[in-house]
C-alpha cells in the first residue's frame, strides 16, 4: 500500500479528531521483528498511534514490511517496502 493510501486509511479511522502529520506517524514504534530469515529477510516494524481525543483512548495499529535480499557476505539489500493496516 502506498504512503498516501495508507495515510487515507488513518484519516478515515480517525474521523473528526485532529490528525497526526504523515511523517509523525512513525514517532510511535511498538516493536521490530524479523519474520523470516534465510536467503532473504522479511522485517516488520509495528506502530501504535494513539488517539486521546475521546473519552476512551484508542490506537491506530499498522506495520511497515521490508523485504531484503542477502548477498554472499550477508549484507542486506532492500527489495520492497510496504505499509499494512488491520482493517476489518
Amino acid at each position: 500500500m502506498s504512503a498516501l493510501k495508507f495515510y487515507g486509511c488513518y484519516l478515515s479511522w480517525l474521523g473528526a479528531s485532529e490528525p497526526v502529520p504523515l511523517q509523525s506517524l512513525f514517532d510511535f514504534p511498538f516493536t521490530n521483528r524479523d519474520i523470516y530469515e534465510e536467503d532473504k529477510v522479511v522485517n516488520r516494524l509495528f506502530y501504535l498511534v494513539p488517539d486521546l481525543s475521546g473519552t476512551v483512548p484508542r490506537c491506530f495499529f499498522f506495520f511497515e514490511e521490508n523485504v531484503f535480499s542477502k548477498d554472499k557476505v550477508g549484507d542486506l539489500l532492500l527489495q520492497t517496502s510496504a505499509f499494512h493496516t488491520f482493517e476489518s
